[in-house]
């Protein structure tokens, strides 16, 4: 038997797995790699350009002497909306979970597993459901239909009798004549079978790839999520941003105005 992992996000990838993996293992192969960093990193150099721009203009005694400080508390605010933003990634943690894609018989008649390997963020708190992974996978493909039930040929049906059969421990024989005589449990899902045998439908019993492709799928939602958190932190810096060049901008006209004033009255 032999296990693979699929690691979501911006560098995804699958490949073999050990058998009795470590956290080691799981950092190197399962969990995406924090690119969020490099966002963070543009939004900090961008800014303290501003800055570095607007001081070597105005050297800091004029800035004092004329009581104006927008810099000086623009940038706090900035170092306050940068902490917060590696706050909420930093203690970013994941959970590993695992899915039997293959079932052979092992000794004593046992059954013998090969896993998909995978991690998610731990606020999903449990590892999802393969039908929660489905129904998503059906949806972003466009095979998602309510309808189905109406449909010529009706639902399509999927077993997942390696995952069952060895999650409580059943002799591989059993699982082996359960299939064969096709005595599996079965669930429906909102795809429309095409043909009676329902050649289109998702099977993640026999089709290793099948189950590869769900599972990238799913993660790749979690991925979007991640996308849109930055997108709307850029959203934020971006405002922000705008803020701080109208302050430096009217604390400029400022400064000089009452840098001239006390020159003159000198």
């Amino acid at each position: 038997m032999f296990n693979n992992y699929i690691r979501g996000g911006s560098e995804s990838a699958t490949g073999w797995f050990p058998d009795n993996p470590n956290e080691e293992n799981y950092e190197d192969k399962l969990y995406p790699s924090e690119d969020k960093y490099i966002f963070f990193v543009i939004c900090l150099v961008l800014y303290l350009m501003t800055i570095i721009i607007v001081v070597g203009r105005h050297n800091f005694i004029k800035l004092f002497s004329s009581k104006e400080i927008c810099v000086i508390i623009t940038y706090i605010i900035l170092n306050l909306c940068c902490s917060s933003y590696m706050f909420l990634i930093s203690d970013e943690s994941y959970l590993v979970c695992k899915y039997p894609f293959n079932c052979e018989r092992g000794l004593n008649d046992t059954i013998e597993e090969s896993y998909y390997y995978y991690a998610i963020s731990e606020e999903e708190l449990y590892c999802p459901k393969m039908s929660k992974m489905i129904e998503y996978y059906l949806k972003e493909m466009n095979k998602y239909s309510e309808d189905c039930e109406v449909s010529e040929f009706g639902c399509c049906e999927y077993t997942e009798s390696c995952y069952v059969y060895s999650e409580y421990e059943y002799d591989y024989s059993i699982l082996e004549y359960d299939v064969e005589n096709d005595i599996v449990e079965k669930d429906k899902i909102n795809q429309e079978k095409l043909n009676i045998k329902g050649d289109n439908c998702v099977s993640i019993n026999e089709d290793y790839d099948m189950i590869r492709k769900v599972i990238e799928v799913y993660l790749e939602k979690l991925y979007k999520n991640d996308v849109e958190f930055m997108i709307w932190y850029g959203g934020l810096y971006s405002f922000i941003y705008i803020v701080i060049e109208c302050m430096l901008f009217w604390c400029k006209d400022k400064i000089e105005k009452d840098y001239e004033k006390m020159s003159g009255s000198v």
